[in-house]
This record gives structure tokens, sequence and C-alpha cells, in this order.
């Protein structure tokens, strides 16, 4: 089977409850599509969770702005003299202090090269099916578009989300599904916190607020496209 998540914001308590809950065995494939780091007050283990996912038999990242965010920062604070760094701006989430405290500078940039290695966009076939995989929002397969677009939806609108790619089937985070039923208003959205999807369903949205306490982490099985939350 295939499974799909994204924006875990540093809760490993909730992946791991959702590791159980779904049953992944060795044969399954996880595609996380980006935003492991950053957020989540309670729950906060960026270590733990990083290395989790990498223990994982088939697990395959895409990039989100977090994890970028914090890559670039990880390299520029190392990259900095150490009498200097004290006039660096401070990361202005969590996961860096958290992360410092608990490895080794080598270690703390593997994390950083290993993010920026990670594709903008997956296109996988299951089944009869081709997906599309990104954070924020997909593109053609043969189109490259700036980051920014992948990373952050900087084009995406209502067209966008009522067609979706032809010929696809677009599974994305980063915008909260909260916020995505209040910009498309339409009827068959699912409630606050749910997987939404369009009336064509080739356009999923599954960030559902984890990383902040009103939030849910929710997963998606592709093949027949059960929802599970934590």
């Amino acid at each position: 089977m295939n499974y799909v998540i994204a924006d875990i914001h540093n809760d490993k308590q909730r992946f791991d409850k959702m590791l159980k809950k779904i049953s992944l065995g060795t044969d399954d494939r996880l595609y996380v599509l980006g935003d492991i780091f950053d957020r989540s007050v309670d729950n906060a283990d960026p270590v733990g969770l990083y290395y989790t996912l990498l223990g994982i038999d088939q697990c395959f990242f895409v990039k989100g702005n977090h994890d970028i965010w914090l890559s670039h920062y990880i390299k520029e604070y190392y990259q900095t003299p150490p009498k200097k760094r004290s006039d660096l701006r401070p990361y202005q989430y969590n996961s860096f202090e958290l992360m410092k405290n608990r490895i080794p500078q080598a270690d703390m940039l593997k994390i950083a090269d290993d993010i920026e290695r990670w594709p903008l966009q997956i296109t996988v076939s299951i089944g009869d099916e081709i997906y599309i995989f990104a954070h924020s929002m997909t593109s053609m397969p043969d189109v490259h578009k700036a980051e920014d677009y992948y990373l952050m939806g900087t084009d995406l609108d209502f067209r966008y989300l009522r067609n979706g790619i032809p010929g696809f089937i677009s599974v994305c985070g980063h915008h909260p599904t909260s916020t995505i039923r209040q910009w498309y208003g339409d009827d068959y959205n699912p409630e606050q916190n749910e997987i939404w999807h369009n009336s064509k369903k080739n356009v999923y949205m599954i960030d559902c607020g984890c990383g902040f306490n009103s939030g849910r982490l929710a997963c998606l099985r592709i093949e027949d496209k059960a929802e599970f939350y934590i």
C-alpha cells in the first residue's frame, strides 16, 4: 500500500501513533510531503522524528518550506565564526535549538544536506492512475516552476483547486484544509481539519493542522483513499 502524509511539524508523538494506526509494513511506501520540522509545543522532537522517518524501509520525501528554512539556517549558523554567531538573528521556530542541544554539528549539517537533496515534486504511477506529490501545489511533470511555486503555492487559486492538473491526481499539504474550505466554499467539502478534495477527486489537500493544539495529523492511503487521523 501507498500512504501520504504531510506537515508533521515536529510532532513525533502523533506520528508514532499514526504508524501504529495504519500498521505500516515493510512492503508499504510512505510519502512525506514536507514540513517535517518546526512548531509543535508539547510534543516537539525533531531529532527523534527525523531518525524515525529514516528508519522506515520505503520512505520518500519532498521539500517543504519549513524544512528548507531550517536547512538554510543550519548552514548559515555553522558557516559563521563562533564568536560572531551571537549576532545572527535567532531561528524563528523551535527546531534549531532543540536539535543543536541534542546532536553534534556534523549531524546537523548532514540533515541540512539531506533536506536540500529532496525533490520539490514526485510523480508516481499507482494502479491505473498517475499521482503528483508536492508540498504546496503541483505542476505538470515536464514543467519546472520556481521553488516557491511548490513550497508556498504562489499560484494556488480557485482554478487549480477546481481543475487540478489534467490527467493526474495531485496530493499536497502546506495549506490547512480549514483554509482551503473557506477559499473554495462548496458544499461537498468535509469538515474543518479533515482531508479536502475537489469534486473531480484529482486534488487532495492533507494538511490538517498538526503542529497546533487544535489541529490533527492526517494520512491518506492512496489505493482506496482511506483517511486516518490522530
